[in-house]
């Protein structure tokens, strides 16, 4: 069969930049094309979460020099010539292998909302889907896109998969009109002058709130226009195994908007998802139901001989029966970890109870999970956290050692296996009518089909897992 030739990819810029009057009027004096600017300066805002802040406290998103090489060869001209027109400018913090260097657009353009743009050209095209991505010693590698998820992947149809463009767009107005408003986002801003000692007065305040509004507001436009296209850039990453569509990174907030044949769609969440799928950890039979070791071995270098797994076996083993391991799985079972975790912050003091107490507890108990183990040095809450279940963070903490990330890489890998390989293969196999979707450690379908979803979820995780999950829907409405 033929390859399919993609015509064109849709990019984004900033609306008041005229991109082809720009080169007209200053040839560069290399050689380029138009679509390469478009390419790069598109880059800028696919995704707020890795934007950061420089030294003067305005955005900047880092770009990754091998990974821009293997798409434009003379990349670095082509930024130079963006930064001598005062397009972009760079910041040049830059550590080999940990940290990229960072760009920023002018002010000029930092308050700019963004336009779609064609990029063409079919060298340029072929290059962006090869999808290239850094593995963990920082080489280039090509991403594997056989998804042979074609049981979900196929309802991804723009068709019946549609938006209401128009009020998700007047949302995403009115939030921004919401967040100028917002005295954390004002304060951020302060502290970053104060952090880098620079004067500032009150515009320049308000100047660095516009900026931090209108990048948030231009990255949540783009998944909205893409999605709007039908353009849903389906991925399943190497490490997690986790499906990334436009779906996944559509702000949730819009997702009230979305409708399948006119039909309203619903989440069939896990809830506590993360501390849930722990219990595999927790538990000798549910550690080789589920095949943890040959996991953790791929993820984390340090297991690849025997030697360090017959360790970690034994020390779950050993730990199995202690108390706080028992009474950590209580409470998971409970799925109220994070509400009962918050209490107990909140009686010693280190946390204030209020509204968002279960929304605070629970970055708590993610940075206990997931952050390097020497932060425990100076975090409160993970000492506390370590206090209360010693036996549950001594075996999370032997699997980071030396790799901090491959528990939350572990866990995300066992939920895609569970709920996007296992639970959802069976439902298509069964009821091949039922539309279904993922967003990580949920799945979405309609209305009239959420309690067969929820059934099917429901038993795969007891079977594999060993004990009952809290599960919930949630309406997208």
């Amino acid at each position: 069969m033929a390859q399919r030739i993609i015509q064109s990819i849709v990019a984004f810029i900033r609306a008041s930049l005229d991109l082809d009057k720009l080169l007209k009027e200053n040839p560069p004096e290399f050689n380029y094309h138009v679509d390469n600017f478009k390419y790069l300066l598109t880059l800028m805002y696919e995704n707020y979460d890795t934007q950061k802040y420089d030294d003067y406290g305005d955005i900047y998103t880092n770009l990754n020099a091998q990974l821009l090489q293997r798409r434009i060869r003379n990349y670095r001209e082509h930024l130079d010539y963006l930064k001598k027109h005062n397009i972009i400018y760079e910041n040049k913090q830059y550590i080999p292998g940990v940290k990229s260097r960072g760009f920023s657009f002018h002010n000029i353009f930092g308050v700019a909302k963004i336009k779609e743009v064609l990029i063409t050209n079919q060298k340029l095209i072929s290059k962006i889907n090869k999808f290239y991505y850094l593995d963990d010693k920082n080489e280039i590698k090509l991403l594997n896109d056989e998804l042979n998820i074609d049981y979900i992947t196929k309802w991804l149809n723009p068709k019946y998969l549609k938006i209401d463009c128009a009020k998700a767009e007047q949302y995403l107005y009115d939030l921004a009109d919401k967040e100028r408003l917002s005295e954390k986002i004002r304060e951020s801003v302060i502290q970053k002058f104060k952090k880098n000692k620079k004067l500032y007065n009150q515009k320049d305040i308000e100047k660095g709130v516009e900026l931090i509004v209108m990048n948030k507001f231009n990255c949540r436009l783009r998944v909205l226009k893409l999605f709007n296209k039908g353009i849903f850039n389906q991925i399943v990453d190497n490490t997690a195994g986790r499906l990334h569509t436009t779906l996944t990174q559509l702000k949730g907030d819009l997702r009230q908007f979305i409708t399948f044949k006119n039909e309203n769609l619903v989440a069939i969440d896990i809830v506590n998802s993360q501390p849930y799928l722990s219990y595999s950890l927790l538990n000798e039979e549910s550690f080789v139901r589920n095949n943890i070791s040959e996991k953790v071995s791929l993820l984390n270098p340090r297991f690849n001989t025997s030697n360090y797994l017959v360790e970690l076996t034994k020390l779950i083993s050993k730990n199995t029966s202690k108390d706080d391991v028992l009474n950590f799985i209580e409470v998971i079972k409970s799925g109220k970890l994070y509400e009962e975790f918050g209490k107990i912050l909140i009686n010693k003091r280190i946390m204030v109870k209020h509204e968002d107490y279960r929304k605070e507890a629970k970055t708590i108990i993610f940075s206990s999970f997931f952050s390097k183990n020497q932060a425990k040095i100076f975090n409160k809450e993970i000492q506390i956290f370590e206090k209360e279940f010693p036996s549950v963070y001594q075996i999370f903490k032997t699997i980071k050692i030396k790799k901090h990330n491959a528990l939350a890489c572990l866990l995300q890998n066992l939920e895609a296996e569970l709920v996007l390989h296992k639970a959802c293969k069976i439902i298509a196999k069964n009821r091949p009518d039922i539309p279904i979707f993922t967003l990580h450690d949920a799945i979405i379908t309609t209305e009239s089909n959420k309690e067969y979803v929820y059934s099917v979820l429901h038993e795969v995780l007891t079977k594999n897992i060993g004990i009952e999950p809290t599960i919930k829907y949630e309406p997208w409405v």
